[in-house]
């Protein structure tokens, strides 16, 4: 009796103990999930995927988990595998959490696999190989590079839809987002004036944002960075942000009528969103000196946005918080 006493008080303590710490973040970002993450996005419904690496283990894999948002439970999903050498650091899931995809080396040239949800075992999905371009090893020497770094993937984001996936295809002196039908395999560029990077679907499968770099004055060295819209029939663009300030890594919600991005002033990363038919912002989080709220994800219903903050816990974690419309 007495030893489930001790208990018992042990655990009313903790209880106590730890109240404050899950709610102190919320006046300035949101609930805090999970802690020591990288790159946190939406795995479907009630599901966030991140990448981790143990810290118990120096020296250990990059693997890819998924967390239930409401349990709090975690899973390895492709134990053995270590993201950034088998493959980049990078992954997306499609919105009804039935697959993700992740880049993979084949032939020698990274390319799109996908997996479904459970499964270890993954299908290539593109034929990158054929945007890569031949350097003899002399070359490679002369230019310092690997024949890895003649095509890299990067920033990948399944439209609201599933059916398409937006990525980054990085060459050297040649970086452009491109898209692909999963199911077909079909791969296009998605822009063709300018380097962009962070897009995002539309749900309408044809229109995208992503960030461009500006530098209005040649003489000036900085460049601020601004969202633009693309239509992917037309070319046409809208500029979404257009301010001094740093304004990027915009997405656009499963409705299609809001864009949550990150803004920078002194130094100090928060998010924003902006209604898209009045182009009103409103602030969504208020990170102090310090801290920094970055990569926004809508989840699937839209309702709320998962995204990385730094400075708030001991170690890089994902919060989500409720978005209420306007």
């Amino acid at each position: 009796m007495l030893r489930l006493q001790t208990l018992f008080l042990i655990a009313c303590l903790l209880i106590v103990a730890f109240q404050p710490v899950s709610g102190q973040y919320e006046k300035e970002a949101g609930k805090l999930l999970f802690m020591n993450v990288l790159a946190p996005a939406p795995a479907g419904p009630g599901k966030v995927a991140y990448l981790r690496a143990d810290p118990k283990h120096p020296g250990a894999l990059i693997e890819l988990y998924l967390g239930d948002m409401k349990t709090l439970t975690e899973t390895r999903v492709l134990p053995g595998i270590g993201f950034g050498k088998t493959a980049g650091l990078v992954f997306a899931w499609s919105p009804d959490g039935s697959e993700f995809v992740i880049p993979q080396m084949s032939n020698g040239c990274w390319e799109l696999f996908r997996y479904k949800s459970g499964s270890r075992a993954g299908e290539q999905i593109s034929k990158l190989i054929q945007y890569r371009e031949s350097k003899s090893k002399d070359e490679l020497e002369m230019e310092n590079l690997t024949e890895d770094q003649l095509l890299a993937i990067d920033q990948l984001a399944y439209s609201p839809s599933g059916k398409r996936i937006l990525f980054m295809m990085d060459r050297p002196g040649k970086a452009a987002l491109w898209w692909i039908d999963p199911q077909t395999g079909n791969t296009r560029q998605a822009i063709e004036d300018q380097t962009g990077f962070y897009g995002c679907f539309a749900p309408d499968d044809e229109h995208i944002s992503y960030t461009i770099n500006r530098r209005p004055d040649p003489k000036v060295l900085s460049a601020n960075e601004d969202i633009v819209l693309r239509s992917l029939k037309t070319g046409e663009t809208d500029t979404l942000t257009n301010s001094p300030v740093m304004e990027f890594s915009g997405v656009i919600s499963p409705d299609g009528k809001y864009l949550a991005y990150v803004v920078t002033t002194a130094s100090i990363n928060n998010l924003w969103v902006m209604n898209l038919a009045t182009k009103q912002s409103r602030q969504f989080t208020f990170a102090t000196a310090g801290k920094n709220c970055t990569t926004p994800n809508w989840t699937p219903d839209g309702k709320q946005i998962i995204f990385f903050g730094v400075g708030f816990a001991a170690q890089p974690s994902v919060f989500v918080k409720d978005f209420l419309p306007f």
